[in-house]
């Protein structure tokens, strides 16, 4: 059972072009960890092209999030965008797509590889698990995982986490989003919350699994985005 999920899951990390220390380092830690990782090159905020940044609309950035977006908030959009673009064309059935800052644990893979075995055992309809972020309540426990000497409670998040650092996506899961947010107006792991509480097809776990390292935010390190017309 398990061989076999792993044939169907596509694992990308996301990384710019411009941060090789830490593609190297996330190249590592996931080939480590047993897996064979695609590198999905992230888009820079600082670098837009005009035809990105019609994706954007500031005005609804306002009304629905109360101020415009970073330049590096849209391209983390994109970018993650783009990763669910290639996990679809693999025509795997669920995608793992992480960020280049996040830690990778002993026997992370066999974790993935549980998750997604109790996900459609417990609640076949389910489209996305967040791995790093805990859940708030109200939530409804599916299963009980061990990583290492640590157990984890995976369940329903009627609350979406709001965190895009390791997520799990069904195929399914992948095409709705795609067909439903290509427009930016709020950075992608608040659009993922919003998605994933309305539709009841999010799990997580009630604790936090996953770190990361990072020492400073790429994202803001670019300026916001101008005022446009």
């Amino acid at each position: 059972m398990k061989l076999n999920l792993e044939k169907k899951l596509c694992v990308q990390f996301i990384n710019l072009d411009r941060s090789e220390d830490r593609r190297d380092k996330i190249d590592f830690r996931l080939k480590e960890a047993g897996f064979e990782p695609l590198r999905c090159s992230g888009i820079d905020g600082s670098s837009l092209t005009d035809a990105q940044l019609m994706h954007y609309d500031e005005i609804r950035s306002y009304t629905y999030f109360g101020r415009k977006l970073y330049l590096g908030e849209v391209g983390c959009f994109l970018s993650h965008i783009r990763a669910l673009e290639i996990f679809v064309e693999t025509h795997k059935d669920y995608g793992l797509v992480v960020e280049d800052d996040l830690v990778v644990p002993q026997n992370f893979k066999k974790f993935c590889l549980d998750a997604i075995h109790a996900a459609c055992q417990q609640k076949k309809d389910w489209q996305i698990i967040n791995l790093y972020k805990g859940c708030d309540l109200p939530f409804t426990k599916l299963d009980q995982l061990k990583m290492n000497n640590s157990s984890h409670t995976l369940g329903i998040a009627h609350s979406f986490p709001t965190s895009a650092v390791a997520l799990l996506w069904t195929r399914s899961g992948a095409l709705e989003f795609l067909d439903k947010h290509q427009q930016i107006y709020a950075p992608f792991d608040h659009i993922t919350k919003a998605h994933f509480t309305s539709n009841g097809k999010g799990l997580g776990f009630r604790k936090p699994v996953l770190t990361n390292d990072a020492k400073f935010s790429v994202i803001k390190q670019v300026e916001t985005i101008p005022s446009r017309k």
